[in-house]
Formats: structure tokens, C-alpha cells, sequence
């Protein structure tokens, strides 16, 4: 399955790629233990990209700039089929940095939060020093040998070109003591969700600008439960609390226009339980808007 949005007429004049990524290997939270049997939702399975796609080809809607979708291109999803989760990173790392390499905006729908660890070990290779907007109800920095859910961050900050000086969480409002303890250990930027009516988004903003200040380029890596409940439903682990969608939209117009955006990844869509599609659309809007202002 294609995004309709994406016309760019061939891969090579295209700007930006978007594709697909079904990763799952990463586990799964706790509030969603024993909802792992849910129906298949039209045919797809758990983390599907093509839920966000299908979705927005049913109900299109165009950035707030009304860019059409012509530097943009779908090469559809990567076959991950029977392969290991360390395979899956390997063959999503090699994907972005394939794209990298050929200057290209990139953007992967996951998938579970492997599809994370990929995309940042490859920006650590391509653009070492380059700053990370984490937007993510929780804070992933549980030490743990093996990469999973709740412990992204720890492992990419024992990547060479990453680190958390230069790594913002956007959204914190939920973790337990392990998290707390990692994200002492480590001391990431954060901007947590009681920031956000505190300071307003522009203030917002302002703070995550002055903690990335050194920083010429930003990856975005979206967990979906880090966006309000209201616009984003459909995730393993929910948790009340902004940014909303409105909110993502200014926060990505202000941050292309004083940093280069140069990839994202948006995973965690559960579509079993996306009964009116609104998370697969939201995720939809906020991949457009990113690539609206490339």
C-alpha cells in the first residue's frame, strides 16, 4: 500500500521518502499485556504503517501551507517477514542511512519502538552531533541490556554521535522508578506536559530552541502516546496530557524555521484499536506537516 499524498514521480527526484516498517520485537507495555488477541483491524496487523496510509487515502487532508505531495515518495514497506528483531533494526538502520546519504528527508512509519533505535543509530553515523526532539509520554532510559520499550534512549546514548545534550523529551508525564532513575543517570533535556500550559507553545518552543541551541539539524522521533489522548487514542500506553495535535503542528513550523529537519520516525499505532481511525489520520498530519516544510 502507497500514500496517495506521495507524488513524487520517481524516487531519485523526490526530496523526501516515507516508507513503512512493521517492526515488533521491542515488547509491549504493561497496560497492554493480554490485548495482544485483539481482532485484526481490516486485515492489519499490530504497529501496521499501512493503517496511517489507508486511513489518509480514505480522508486526504493537506498541511496548514497546502503543499501537495510532489517531492514526496512511498517505496511502501520494508520486508521484515521472519526476520530477528536485531535483523530488523539492521535492515531499517541501512534504509535510512541509504536515504541519508542521498540527502533525502526521511520518514518511517513504524512499527514498535525498534524502528527508533534503527533510525537513530543511523543518524548517529550520518549526522553525529545532530539534536533529538523525543515527543514521548515517557522517558525510555531503563537500563537494560536488551533494547526494548521503555529502554530506546539508554541504548542510543551509547551511540557515538548522539547524546543527551543535545536529546529534548517532549511530553514527559509518566514513568516509574526505573525511568526516573535512567533519566537522572543520563540527564536529557525534557519539557514535560505540564510545561506546555505553564509557558504556552511558544514558550515551548523558546525552551526547547535554547536546550538545542548548538545543534544545525533535529531528528524527530514520535511515540504516539506522546501526543494528548484526544487526538491520538489508539496506542499501547495512554496517558492524558499534551502536546495536542495543534500543539505538534506549531512545534514543527518553528522548528524548521530555525533548524533543518532531516528525518523522523512515528511509531506505537496500535490499529486494532483505532475504531474511527483518528490516531492513523493524526499520524498522517503530522508526517505531511513535516514534510511540508523541507
Amino acid at each position: 500500500m502507497k500514500l496517495n499524498f506521495a507524488q513524487a514521480l520517481s524516487l531519485e527526484s523526490a526530496k523526501a521518502v516515507l516508507f513503512g516498517a512493521n517492526t515488533q520485537g521491542a515488547g509491549v507495555s504493561q497496560s497492554f499485556v493480554g490485548q495482544t488477541l485483539l481482532p485484526q483491524f481490516d486485515g492489519l496487523g499490530l504497529f501496521s504503517a499501512d493503517a496511517i496510509r489507508k486511513a489518509d487515502n480514505e480522508s486526504p487532508g493537506l498541511p496548514d501551507n497546502l503543499r501537495l505531495g510532489t517531492d514526496l515518495f512511498d517505496i511502501g514497506n520494508l520486508d521484515l517477514n521472519e526476520l530477528t528483531p536485531a535483523q530488523s533494526i539492521e535492515v531499517v538502520k541501512q534504509t535510512y542511512s541509504d536515504f541519508f546519504s542521498q540527502d533525502k528527508i526521511v520518514i518511517g512509519l513504524g512499527g514498535d519502538h525498534l524502528i527508533k533505535y534503527a533510525a537513530l543509530s543511523a543518524v548517529s553515523d550520518r549526522y553525529p552531533g545532530c539534536g533529538i526532539v523525543y515527543v514521548d509520554a515517557h522517558p525510555d532510559t531503563v537500563h537494560s541490556e536488551k533494547i526494548t520499550y521503555n529502554s530506546i534512549l539508554s541504548h542510543t546514548f551509547g551511540l557515538p554521535g548522539l547524546s543527551p545534550c543535545n536529546t529534548t523529551i517532549v511530553g514527559l508525564r509518566q514513568l516509574d522508578a526505573l525511568e526516573a532513575k535512567g533519566l537522572k543517570t543520563w540527564n536529557p533535556h525534557v519539557v514535560r506536559s505540564s510545561n506546555f500550559p505553564e509557558l504556552g507553545v511558544s514558550g515551548v518552543f523558546q525552551k526547547i530552541r535554547s536546550q538545542l541551541h548548538a545543534c544545525g539539524s533535529i531528528y524527530l522521533s514520535i511515540d504516539l502516546d506522546g501526543i494528548d489522548p484526544s487526538s491520538a487514542p489508539a496506542v499501547e500506553a495512554a496517558y492524558p496530557g499534551r502536546p495536542t495535535l495543534d500543539d505538534m503542528i506549531y512545534l514543527i513550523r518553528s522548528i524548521s524555521n530555525h533548524f533543518r529537519i532531516i528525518g523522523m520516525d512515528i511509531s506505537e499505532h496500535l490499529p486494532q484499536l483505532d475504531t474511527f481511525k483518528l490516531t492513523a489520520l493524526t499520524s498522517a498530519r503530522i508526517l505531511k506537516e513535516v514534510y511540508s516544510h523541507i
